[in-house]
Order: structure tokens, then sequence, then C-alpha cells
């Protein structure tokens, strides 16, 4: 059975989110799903009425707390057309208060590649990733009023066989506003035990490569 491509079944994150002094975010995301899983979203997002909160768990996930104002979930019922959500939220706690300074996550939170996929040193046998998928995430960031973005997360490339990632990171307005694009594509739908530890290990570089963080100074 012919397997389908990474490019086939995407999920594509795109936020845009205005940061306050005390570290919370608000503004809009949107998920935009295509391939295997576009009908388990369909599924979920039907009904109008369960849609704040089956957002707020999604995105929760990801976030940790989150107020979700709305949801516009598109031409839902179009099988031929991707899932499409766009979520009006609220962060509380987006970014994290140091003196005066804010420390933001590069995605606005971390991600456990390595937790999810390889929370072993070695398996015996092959660990099944599933499908062919790209995850790709679009976030911008705009700073409190009199602040701007002092420190930058550095950009980067990993490719291993089964698992390709790159991160760009560039501030725009003056410093005052970030813009940050990652894309991470599981290549393989098994990971055989011989290759385990070095899949694992490129899953750690990944995580670290989107665990570093932003730096918010009030400007001088």
């Amino acid at each position: 059975i012919p397997m389908s491509s990474p490019d086939e079944n995407e999920t594509r994150i795109v936020g845009s989110v205005r940061l306050t002094r005390q570290g919370a975010g608000a503004g809009r995301i949107e998920l935009h799903v295509r391939g295997v899983e576009a009908a388990t979203m369909r599924r979920a997002f039907q009904a109008a009425e369960h849609r704040r909160e089956r957002a707020a768990a999604m995105l929760g996930e990801l976030f940790g707390s989150v107020d979700v104002r709305s949801v516009d979930a598109g031409d839902i019922d179009d099988i031929r057309r991707p899932v499409t959500l766009d979520v009006e939220v609220r962060l509380p706690a987006l970014a994290t208060a140091e003196g005066s300074s804010l420390r933001l996550p590069v995605l606005g939170h971390r991600l456990a590649l390595t937790r999810v996929w390889a929370p072993k040193g070695a398996r015996r046998h092959p660990l099944e990733v599933g499908v062919p998928t790209t995850i790709v995430r679009r976030m911008e960031f705009v700073a409190p009023p009199g602040y701007r973005f002092a420190e930058v997360p550095e950009g980067g490339r990993i490719v291993h066989e089964a698992v390709a990632s790159t991160l760009e990171v560039r501030t725009e307005d003056g410093g005052t506003r970030a813009v940050v694009e990652s894309r991470i594509r599981f290549l393989r739908d098994r990971i055989p035990p011989e290759t385990f530890g070095s899949f694992r290990a490129t899953l750690q570089r990944v995580d670290a490569l989107h665990g570093q963080s932003f730096v918010l100074e009030r400007k001088r």
C-alpha cells in the first residue's frame, strides 16, 4: 500500500498574539489541518456548542491555561477542504516575569517530542510513529508598550532520516515584534530498534532548538 507523504498530511498553526507587561497574551490562533488528521478534527469540532470547550482543551495542551473567546470553524462540513479553525484566545501565562523583564518561549510553549515519542533510551521492538506528517508553526508576537525583544533565539536546521526540522526567528518594527517560523517533518512511519537511538537523539536536539526563549526588556 503506498504511503502518503509528509506534505499530504499537514497541520499548520498560525498565531498572532500581543503581550501585556504582566506576561499574558491575547490574539488569534488559526489551525489548518489536511490529510489523515482532518477527519478526526472535523468530527471533534462539528458541533458548534462544543467548539470552545474542545479548542480550550486542545490549545491548553500547548499553552497551559487558555481562555477561548470564540471559534470560527468555517466550512467544516466540506470534506473536500482542509479543516480550518480561527480561535480568539487569551493566554494568561504566556510569558514569565523576571523582575522587569519577560521570558517568552520561542513558540509560546515548549515542545516535548522526546517525552511523547521516545521517553526510554532503547527499544526491543519498532516504534510505530504513524503516517508521515508535517507540522508548521508561524507565530507572531508583539511586545507590550515600552518593551522590546532584547534577546532573540537562534534559528537552526536539523536533519535525520526519520525527522527533520527548521526554525527561523526574526524581529521587526525596531525590535517590538517577533516572527517565528517552525517546520517539523516526520518522514518515516516506523523506527526500527537499531536506529531508535539516533532518532531519540535527534528529537532531543529538536526539543532543545525549540526550547529557547525570548527575553523582553523595557526600552531605554
